[in-house]
């Protein structure tokens, strides 16, 4: 392994996992409703609203399954503005 690639190991080594195993960022909670309630809007109706992003499905069913790892990945967008 170079130098890079050990350091990059050890880094992903150190940030938390979300139950899916999923690498965490540094501002992010392990608890996903929090980060949902710090970055949307009416988040407790946002949650409920069947989303074409998510298929049609709600947010909130995401939720603890293997898709989780989408509703994070469109949370970030949110954050760093790529979705309004």
């Amino acid at each position: 392994m170079t130098e890079t690639e050990t350091s990059n190991a050890a880094l992903m080594a150190s940030l938390p996992l979300t139950p899916l195993g999923y690498h965490l960022l540094p501002h992010e909670s392990p608890d996903i409703l929090v980060d949902v309630r710090a970055i949307i809007p009416d988040a407790e109706l946002w949650l409920d609203i069947p989303n074409t992003v998510f298929m049609g499905d709600t947010p909130r069913s995401l939720i603890g399954t293997d898709r989780e790892i989408r509703l994070r990945d469109v949370l970030r967008a949110v954050m760093f503005g790529l979705y309004s």
